[in-house]
């Protein structure tokens, strides 16, 4: 697992975040989110969100969401649970 998806996973699992580690969180989360190549496409009334770096088809993470900020953020989570 990467420094910033070990940054990330600090902060997820604590209870109860401040304000200041919310903002490391968001700090964190953004440092992520520019590592990879996000592409988005809105589909069938939602959106779909893919790390164009490494798709490939079937069983790469898909984020999906009603907003196009929702499936960027599902794929973001897809991607940190299978850094795990």
């Amino acid at each position: 697992m990467n420094d910033q998806w070990k940054t990330v996973a600090a902060f997820r699992h604590e209870d109860g975040m401040s304000d200041k580690d919310e903002k490391h969180e968001d700090i964190a989360l953004q440092q992520v989110r520019d590592s990879i190549t996000i592409e988005t496409e809105h589909q069938y009334g939602g959106w779909v969100a893919v790390d164009d770096d490494t798709y490939d088809g079937p069983g790469s993470p898909i984020g999906q969401g009603r907003t196009k900020e929702a499936a960027i953020t599902d794929l973001l989570e897809q991607i940190y649970e299978a850094a795990q």
